[in-house]
């Protein structure tokens, strides 16, 4: 990552920061060694940045030094409070250790994610911001595998919860859908990042039943186990109704609209 020419560049103890035209707040980490009270100073920085409010943040740790364990645990506590999302990308090992690190030894739902391709970490961001405005004066549903919410042109939205799918989750699950539709087919638009997948049972419930619920579903994943989820119908079953995997939101939102009724 490079500093901007035409943008207003603000220098930290720990990084220089600057937003860029899509809103995402850039951090780019200076060769200093890091510890927990310089940490304590550089998010109460942040924040005065940030005017308190929470934002999506990229990160370039190629020149940051390694953590301890006291530091790490801090940024576990804080990051949440301060970021909506963030994605960090390195030229270097250190930086990329760092992220993943943090993935393996903290069991959290905080999204965090490493890229080697910088354009593919903003677009990330970019897709983690849009499912966020999508909630805003939505109504919720809280169900008890994923929350609901209709977007726009009467799609139904799920972003999936992480427990481990039974053959009666499931069936109380879709009972739940009937609830929210008022027993309407409707197009899906599910993000099963959280999810497990479902045993031979349960797939097959799903493959009997999902077609009686939806006019056609769209899945999106930031994890590997939510994209297998839709590959494992698309491949061992036969598709009884339009179900396919995006990487984008917005291709899957395009794609369902021709099955959305009038």
């Amino acid at each position: 990552m490079e500093i901007p020419k035409d943008k207003e560049v603000i220098e930290g103890e720990l990084h220089y920061y600057w937003f860029d035209d899509d809103g995402i707040f850039n951090l780019l980490t200076k060769k200093v060694p890091r510890s927990l009270d310089l940490e304590i100073r550089t998010f109460k920085f942040m924040k005065e940045l940030t005017k308190g409010k929470k934002v999506y943040a990229f990160v370039d740790l190629t020149d940051s030094e390694l953590l301890d364990a006291e530091t790490r645990a801090f940024l576990v506590d804080e990051l949440s409070k301060l970021f909506y999302a963030v994605a960090v990308s390195s030229k270097s090992i250190t930086g990329e250790i760092i992220p993943k690190v943090y993935k393996e030894l903290y069991d959290n739902d905080f999204p965090l994610e490493f890229f080697h391709d910088e354009k593919e970490a903003r677009e990330w961001l970019l897709t983690c911001k849009n499912k966020n405005s999508s909630t805003e004066k939505k109504e919720i549903f809280e169900g008890e595998m994923a929350t609901f919410w209709f977007l726009d042109l009467g799609i139904l939205f799920a972003k999936s919860k992480k427990v481990v799918r039974t053959l009666e989750m499931q069936k109380r699950n879709f009972n739940f859908i009937q609830e929210i539709t008022k027993g309407q087919k409707v197009c899906l638009l599910s993000d099963a990042s959280n999810s497990f997948p479902p045993d031979e049972e349960t797939r097959k419930y799903i493959e009997v039943e999902a077609p009686n619920l939806f006019h056609a579903m769209a899945v999106i994943s930031d994890t590997t186990i939510g994209e297998v989820i839709p590959k494992i119908f698309m491949e061992l079953n036969e598709k009884t109704f339009p179900i396919n995997f995006f990487q984008d939101i917005l291709e899957a939102k395009e794609w369902l609209k021709k099955y959305v009724k009038s």
